[in-house]
């Protein structure tokens, strides 16, 4: 459960059984005052000073030692309840402990304070079955039955609303969080569509913008080089076969983008190096390459990580105006580590929290998808660094 939470139920059940049992307690020490007993009677204001110096005391005390401090204290609640021959009300303890153990371990921890709750409601019920003298205290409850109702009553009012208080706020905090969740993954999904769109109409601007003009000046040549003499043919065949080469870069290009074979033959390193070799030659930009020691992982997280690095590339190159981009790529720990950086222009890191700009939403969406994180650190004229982490393994 979320923290915050689980720490507001613990301050807010330790404030009400603070207040609760003042009254209660001193009902009890005084109906208690003929006991032959006199030990069992400190039992009750000593419970009660330490839930009071734990409720004064809660918000410096740490959310892990106040928790079990408070299932103590409420599992001795119940064994009082039971010193007293009170079994219906040491019941009611017993189960807010194994409520509360519940919500706050993932362990064995509920069915152990079961299994002794279990033991003592047991056997002091076949004691008391018995007639055995020793329990319940000789405290002649049969004189004091306003005494005996009215600590009933407390009791059965404050381990019943601590029980209802605990089980709503705690539903109601797991349904909040399936909500969230649900929000999320329907958010996951249309970003997933959106980015499917946008890819489909970057495919098609390629097709219109690089290779539609390609084949149409092939087809230009073509019937130029049907119409010509003898004596420019030659000319006109060396120009369409430049196109034709053009033509069939630009396919090899869209091709690539939209499934990369070079990744699924031999992994996320030998792609980016196909990818950045034209690049690296054009001097258009300088790249430094680093992937120490990386091997093949899945093919699906590979071509998650190519997206992102290939989409950063391009921004950089579309809006950075940078003259060097450094990529370093490696494993360690079960992670895969992506840090990328460039010496461009930079952008305010307001545009992350709109969701817009540079190819922003497609780079977070798939890192979504890796159940990595990313982290970007820009401001304007100071470059733009990026890193990325993600598992090695894990559903996608």
């Amino acid at each position: 459960m979320n923290h915050s939470i689980l720490n507001r139920i613990t301050n807010t059940g330790i404030v009400w059984t603070a207040i609760i049992s003042i009254p209660l307690n001193a009902i009890i020490f005084f109906a208690l005052r003929d006991s032959e007993f006199f030990e069992p009677r400190l039992v009750s204001p000593i419970l009660s000073i330490i839930v009071l110096i734990v409720a004064l005391a809660r918000n410096w005390i740490p959310l892990k030692v106040k928790a079990w401090t408070y299932v103590v204290l409420i599992f001795l609640a119940g064994c009082f309840s039971l010193l007293l021959g009170l079994i219906d009300m040491a019941s009611l303890w017993f189960i807010l402990a194994i409520i509360y153990t519940i919500i706050i371990s993932r362990g064995r921890e509920a069915l152990f304070v079961f299994g002794v709750s279990m033991l003592m409601v047991l056997s002091v019920g076949g004691l008391m079955m018995l007639k055995t003298s020793c329990i319940p205290l000789d405290y002649q409850f049969q004189n004091c039955q306003f005494a005996c109702v009215a600590v009933r009553i407390l009791h059965f009012f404050l381990a019943g609303l601590l029980i209802h208080y605990i089980l709503k706020t705690f539903i109601t905090a797991l349904r909040a969080e399936m909500e969230e969740k649900i929000v999320a993954r329907q958010r996951l999904i249309d970003a997933i569509v959106e980015t499917e769109e946008q890819e489909r109409k970057r495919i098609a601007s390629d097709l219109h913008d690089g290779l539609g003009p390609t084949i149409s000046a092939m087809n230009l040549h073509f019937q130029a080089y049907v119409d010509a003499g003898e004596t420019q043919k030659l000319q006109i065949q060396e120009k369409l076969q430049g196109i034709m080469k053009d033509a069939m870069s630009a396919v090899s290009r869209i091709s690539h983008n939209i499934s990369p074979h070079v990744l699924e033959r031999h992994g996320l390193v030998a792609a980016l190096e196909h990818f950045l070799a034209p690049l690296q030659k054009s001097n258009q930009v300088g790249i430094e390459f680093q992937h120490a020691g990386l091997d093949r992982f899945d093919t699906k997280r590979e071509l998650a990580l190519y997206r992102c690095i290939t989409e950063l590339i391009q921004n950089t190159l579309k809006h950075s105006q940078a003259s060097t981009i450094s990529i370093a790529l490696y494993h360690a720990g079960g992670q895969i580590h992506l840090q990328y950086f460039d010496n461009g222009v930079g952008f305010n890191m307001s545009s992350l929290s709109n969701g817009t700009g540079m190819g922003i939403v497609n780079i977070q969406n798939r890192v979504k998808t890796l159940s990595g994180d990313i982290l970007w650190e820009s401001s304007p004229g100071q470059g733009a660094r990026v890193q990325i982490h993600c598992p090695e393994q894990g559903p996608l």
